[in-house]
């Protein structure tokens, strides 16, 4: 699956909703100059801020150019994403400095979704008064 592939996701199911408004708020930050906090080898890092010295590439150019470059090879740098989730300190990351910052980039994304989640599944502190209301009462609540 490449990303923005429209045709396999319904655009109006919540999951493909929050997954959306997770990657727009990443491309935002990091097309805006904000840091967007992923984690490479300091030698990655090193490649990356030469990569962009050479070519006179902003930061904030950097990771749409990465994403865009992956795109055709979707399946391959998820993979690999996901052998990186597997044992981070045993991964091997590929020569391309620009597939790393996109592995870390994705691999930022699914922390986010799984803090969005996992916050989705955790009932609101705010409503700790409405397990104590009698049987039959909470059907009187306002939604």
């Amino acid at each position: 699956m490449e990303p923005n592939d429209d045709d396999e996701n319904d655009p109006d199911d919540p999951m493909t909703k929050i997954v959306r408004e997770i990657l727009d708020q990443m491309l935002s930050e990091a097309t805006s100059g904000k840091p967007t906090p992923i984690v490479l080898p300091p030698d990655i890092i090193e490649e990356l801020k030469s990569y962009c010295q050479e070519r006179s590439i902003p930061n904030e150019k950097l990771i749409p150019l990465a994403m865009k470059g992956t795109k055709n090879r979707w399946d391959e740098i998820v993979g690999l994403m996901a052998e990186y989730v597997k044992d981070p300190d045993d991964f091997k990351w590929p020569l391309n400095p620009l597939d790393c910052l996109v592995i870390a980039f994705l691999h930022e994304a699914t922390r986010r979704f799984e803090e969005k989640f996992s916050a989705l599944d955790k009932p609101d502190p705010a409503d700790w008064w409405k397990e104590n209301l009698a049987p039959g009462c909470q059907n009187d609540l306002p939604a």
